[in-house]
C-alpha cells in the first residue's frame, strides 16, 4: 500500500470517497488504505446500501476542498508525529502564483526511478513536514489545477511555487464516486442534484440516469420494463405527466430537481396499491408563477409521427394546462398469407394491406389550491381515433385453382369525451398524504365501424357493406378516507359506484342495448415494523349487467359478487437485499367488443363474431421477488404463479354456415402459468449503462369439453446499452425478442427487433434533437401462427414493417419557474377502457 494512497483516503470526507490513482488502478492495497482510514476516522456506518455512479467532476476550488474534515487531518499529523519522532524531516511551504499558501497540496517522496515512497498534504497555511526516507531522491509537489513540480532532495528553499495549469482548469481531473443512488424502504432514491451532466438537461432526459428507469427516444418511460406506473411530485399525485410524459417531463429542467424516488413496494406514505409503481419527483423549490410552452415533432419512415404542443401556466394558487397531440401510425404494403386446410381441400389466400391509425387528443386541466390542505381539481379530455385499412386479397383452392380477387376497406371512428372533478383534503401535519377525497367522472364513448368488401368473380362484382354505430355513457362516483391507526400504520376506506349504459346498432340487425352497475367497497391497510412492510386489502365487488337484443327480444343478465383479497409483505434483509411476497385475487370483465354478437366478414374465407354470453374471469396470483443492489448493479428477480378460472380466449371455432372460418370468444376453462422475470441494470462507468429485462413463463390451458390440454411458452427479452458522451451527446442500442401466447391448438414463432439512436441536449435541456434507426437490416418482422386441429389446420403469416428511420425534435419555451399541474386518475375505471389515456 503506497503511503500516498493512505494520505489521500485518510483526508476524505465520508460523503465523497475519492478513488486515488497513482500509476495504476486501485488495488487491494488501496482497499486496505480505505479500511485503515475508516478505522482511524471512525466513519459513520451507512444506514442503507449506496449504489455509486462514477462521474467525472470538474476541478475543485480551494474553498471546496476546505470543507474536508480538518479533525481527520489533525489526527493524521498526530499519528505521524508519534511514529516519526527523531527521524530526519523534510519541511516547507507550498504557494501559488499569487504567493498565497495552497492548502491540501500533495507532497510525495520519490526514489531515483520515480517510485512513490511516502507523502503528506499541506495544512491550511500551505506548510508540510514529513520524515525523510533513506531511499528518497526526489520530491513531487502537486495540486488540482496546478502544474506538478519535481525537486531534487535535499531542498534548497523552503518555499515551493506552483504554476496554474490552464488545460487542467478546463478538463476533468478527479474521478469521484458520488453516492447518488440509495435504497430506501419501498424502493430507491436517486440524488439528481449531484449529477453534473443532468444539470444541463431536461427531466425527461435525466431520468435515464435513474436505475430501473428507461426513456425511449419518443419519450416513453418504463419502470423495470413496465409502462404501468404513477408519477408524483413532492409526494402528491402528478398524473398529467403520466398521461403525457414526453412533453410534461421535457418541460421541466432537471436542475430544479433534488431527487427522484422509484417506489416499487406498497408504501404507507404514498398509499400505492400492490403492484403499482410510483415515480416521485422531489423538486428544489415549490412551484412559482410562470409559463411553459413545449412543442414536439417526431416522425419516421414507417410512416409514423407523434407531434404536439402544450402550454402550462400558473398564477398564485391556480394552475392551468392546455395541450394538443397528433399521432399517426402507418403500416403500408404489408404482405399477409393464409392457408386453411381441411380433409376436402386447401384454400390459399394472400393480401397486401395498408393501414393508417390517426389520433387527435385535446386536454385541458386546472388545479385550484384553496389552502395548504384543500384542493379542487377539474379536467376535460377529448380524443378522436380514425382507422383506415385497405387490403387486396387473392384466393384459390386445390379444387378450384382459379384466382379470385377481393378488395377490403375498413373505416372506423372512435372517440372519447371525459370530464373529472375532484375535491381532496390532506393531513395538516402530513401534507403529502391524502386524508379524504370525493370525486365525479363522466365519459361518453362513440364508436362507429364501416366494413366494405368487393368480390370479383365470373358472375360479376359483389359488394358487401357492413357497419355498426354505438356509444356508451359512464358515470363514476368515488370517495376515500384515510386514517392513521398508529405510527407508520394507515387504514384507507374506498367506496366506488360505476353506472354504464350503451347501445349498438348494426347492419345485420343484431342491435344490442345494455346497462351495467358496478359497486365496490375496499379496506386497505398498510404499515411498517422495523425492516418489514405489510399490506392487506379486501374488496367486495358486485357486478350487475343486463344486455338486450331489442329486435329478437333476447335478454342476457348476470349478477356476480366477488370478495377480492390481497396480502403482501417485504423484508429488508440487509443493506443489499430485499425479499417480498404477495397474493392477490382479481376479476377481468369482458369488454363490449367481445360481447357484441356482430358478424364481421374479414374476407371470403374468414369472419369474426362476439359472444354476449361471456362471464368474468377469476384470477389468483402469487408472486415472490428478490432484490439485490450493490455497487453499480441493480438486480431484481421474481417468480409468479397464476391460475385463471373461466378463462376467456379468442380462437378459431370452425367453419360456419356461410363457409367461412369463424373466430370468436368463449369461456374455455382453466389456464395456469408459472413464470420468472429478471431486471438488471449495471452502470460500470459514468458514461455507460447496460440493462436487461427478461420475462418468461410456461402456460397450460385445459378445457375438458373441447378435449384440450395445451402447453406453451411465452417470453420477452430486451437488452439495451446507453452511452453518455461529452457535450450532452448520447448513444443507445437495443435488441428485443418476443414470443406471444398462441391461439388454442396453436403455435407461434419468435419475433426480433433492434434499434439504434443518437441524441443531443442543447440550451440547458430546452432543445432536444435525436435520430433513430429501427431494424435497419430487416425490412419485415415475420409473425407466423399455426393452428392444428383434427378437422382443420390453418397457417397465417404476417409481415410487419420493421425497418424505419426517424428524427425527434423538442423545444421548450420557459418564462418564470416550473409549474406543477397534474392530471388526476383517481376516478379512472380499470375493468374497461372508457376514458382518454
Amino acid at each position: 500500500m503506497g503511503f500516498s494512497d493512505f494520505i489521500c483516503i485518510f483526508a476524505m470526507p465520508d460523503e465523497v470517497l475519492f478513488d486515488y490513482y497513482c500509476n495504476t488502478k486501485l488495488s487491494e492495497s488501496s482497499d486496505m488504505a480505505k479500511s485503515w482510514a475508516a478505522r482511524l476516522c471512525r466513519l459513520p456506518k451507512q444506514e442503507l446500501f449506496v449504489a455509486q455512479d462514477i462521474i467525472k467532476v470538474k476541478i475543485y476550488s480551494v474553498a471546496e476542498l476546505r470543507l474536508m474534515n480538518k479533525f481527520y487531518i489533525s489526527l493524521f499529523f498526530l499519528f505521524m508525529a508519534m511514529t516519526s519522532f527523531a527521524q530526519e524531516q523534510i519541511s516547507g511551504i507550498v504557494v501559488g502564483d499569487n504567493s498565497k499558501p495552497i492548502e491540501f497540496a500533495t507532497i510525495l517522496q520519490l526514489s531515483a526511478d520515480s517510485t512513490a515512497i511516502e507523502g503528506t498534504v499541506s495544512d491550511n497555511n500551505g506548510k508540510f513536514k514529513l520524515p525523510k526516507d533513506t531511499n528518497a531522491k526526489l520530491l513531487k509537489v502537486s495540486y488540482i489545477g496546478y502544474q506538478n513540480r519535481i525537486i531534487n532532495l535535499p531542498l534548497k528553499k523552503d518555499t515551493i511555487h506552483l504554476s496554474i495549469n490552464q488545460e487542467q482548469l478546463q478538463e476533468v481531473l478527479v474521478t469521484a464516486r458520488k453516492q447518488l443512488t440509495k435504497r430506501i424502504t419501498s424502493g430507491i432514491s436517486y440524488d439528481m442534484s449531484q449529477n453534473k451532466r443532468a444539470q444541463s438537461e431536461s427531466l425527461l432526459q435525466a431520468l435515464r440516469y435513474v436505475p430501473t428507469l428507461d426513456v425511449a427516444l419518443n419519450g416513453n418511460v418504463t419502470v423495470k420494463g413496465n409502462s404501468s406506473y404513477r408519477i408524483y411530485v413532492n409526494g402528491r399525485s402528478y398524473d398529467m405527466a403520466q398521461s403525457n410524459p414526453q412533453q410534461v417531463l421535457q418541460s421541466i429542467p432537471a436542475k430544479s430537481i433534488k431527487k427522484v424516488e422509484v417506489i416499487t413496494e406498497p408504501s404507507e406514505a404514498f398509499g400505492n396499491s400492490p403492484g403499482e409503481y410510483i415515480i416521485n419527483i422531489i423538486t428544489d423549490k415549490d412551484a412559482l408563477d410562470g409559463i411553459y410552452v413545449n412543442t414536439t415533432l417526431q416522425g419516421n419512415t414507417q410512416p409514423a409521427t407523434n407531434d404536439g404542443i402544450m402550454v402550462m401556466a400558473k398564477k398564485k394558487n391556480v394552475d392551468f394546462s392546455l395541450s394538443y397531440n397528433y399521432d399517426l401510425n402507418g403500416q403500408h404494403n404489408q404482405p399477409l398469407t393464409q392457408e386453411i386446410k381441411t380433409p376436402e381441400s386447401t384454400t390459399f389466400l394472400s393480401s397486401i394491406g395498408n393501414g393508417n391509425w390517426q389520433t387527435h387528443l385535446v386536454r385541458a386541466i386546472t388545479d385550484i389550491r384553496i389552502d395548504s390542505v384543500n384542493t379542487i381539481y377539474a379536467d376535460f379530455h377529448t380524443s378522436l381515433l380514425r382507422t383506415d385499412i385497405t387490403g387486396s386479397w387473392e384466393q384459390h383452392t386445390t379444387i378450384d385453382p382459379k384466382i379470385y380477387r377481393m378488395e377490403q376497406l375498413n373505416h372506423d371512428i372512435a372517440g372519447t369525451i371525459e370530464a373529472n372533478a375532484l375535491y381532496r383534503n390532506y393531513f395538516k401535519k402530513r401534507p403529502g398524504i391524502e386524508h379524504f377525497s370525493l370525486g365525479y367522472r363522466y365519459t361518453h364513448n362513440p364508436d362507429k365501424h364501416h366494413f366494405a368488401t368487393t368480390v370479383y368473380s365470373d358472375n360479376g362484382t359483389t359488394i358487401n357493406n357492413q357497419q355498426t354505430d354505438g356509444s356508451m355513457n359512464e358515470h363514476t362516483i368515488r370517495g376515500s378516507l384515510s386514517q392513521p391507526i398508529a405510527k407508520n400504520h394507515t387504514l384507507r376506506i374506498i367506496a366506488k359506484q360505476v353506472l354504464r349504459d350503451g347501445s349498438v346498432e348494426s347492419s345485420d340487425d343484431k342491435n344490442i342495448a345494455y346497462n351495467q352497475s358496478l359497486s365496490q367497497a375496499t379496506a386497505y391497510y398498510s404499515g411498517q415494523i422495523s425492516d418489514w412492510n405489510f399490506y392487506a386489502l379486501l374488496a367486495g365487488e358486485n357486478d350487475y349487467m343486463n344486455m338486450r337484443l331489442p329486435l329478437t327480444g333476447e335478454e342476457n343478465r348476470h349478477n356476480e359478487f366477488h370478495l377480492l383479497p390481497q396480502l403482501g409483505a417485504s423484508w429488508n434483509a440487509n443493506q443489499y437485499t430485499q425479499l417480498s411476497a404477495q397474493y392477490s385475487r382479481s376479476t377481468t370483465r369482458p369488454g363490449l367488443a367481445m360481447l357484441n354478437p356482430f358478424y364481421r366478414v374479414i374476407n371470403n374465407s374468414a369472419a369474426s363474431q362476439g359472444n354476449p354470453n361471456l362471464s368474468s374471469e377469476m384470477n389468483d396470483m402469487l408472486l415472490v421477488k428478490f432484490l439485490y443492489m450493490r455497487g453499480n448493479l441493480y438486480c431484481q428477480m421474481g417468480i409468479t404463479g397464476t391460475i385463471t378460472n373461466n378463462a376467456v380466449f379468442y380462437y378459431e371455432k370452425g367453419i360456419d354456415s356461410e363457409g367461412r372460418l369463424l373466430s370468436t370468444y368463449d369461456n374455455i376453462g382453466k389456464s395456469k402459468s408459472i413464470g420468472v422475470d429478471l431486471f438488471a441494470n449495471w452502470r460500470p462507468w459514468s458514461f455507460a449503462s447496460f440493462a436487461t429485462y427478461l420475462k418468461a413463463s410456461h402456460g397450460n390451458i385445459k378445457a375438458e369439453e373441447m378435449n384440450l390440454n395445451q402447453n406453451f411458452w411465452t417470453y420477452y427479452a430486451n437488452v439495451s446499452a446507453d452511452f453518455y458522451l461529452p457535450k450532452n451527446w448520447s448513444l443507445q442500442g437495443r435488441y428485443s425478442a418476443s414470443k406471444q401466447a398462441p391461439m388454442l391448438w396453436g403455435t407461434v414463432n419468435t419475433t426480433h427487433r433492434y434499434s439504434f439512436k443518437i441524441d443531443k441536449s442543447l440550451m440547458d435541456g430546452r432543445l432536444n434533437i435525436g435520430v433513430e434507426a429501427n431494424s435497419p437490416f430487416s425490412k419485415y418482422s415475420r409473425l407466423e401462427q399455426r393452428v392444428v386441429k383434427p378437422e382443420m389446420e390453418t397457417i397465417q403469416t404476417n409481415y410487419i414493417t420493421a425497418r424505419s428511420f426517424g428524427v425527434y425534435i423538442s423545444y421548450t419555451f420557459r418564462k418564470g419557474k416550473r409549474v406543477n399541474i397534474e392530471r388526476n386518475n383517481t376516478l379512472k375505471t380499470t375493468d374497461q377502457q372508457t376514458g382518454v389515456e
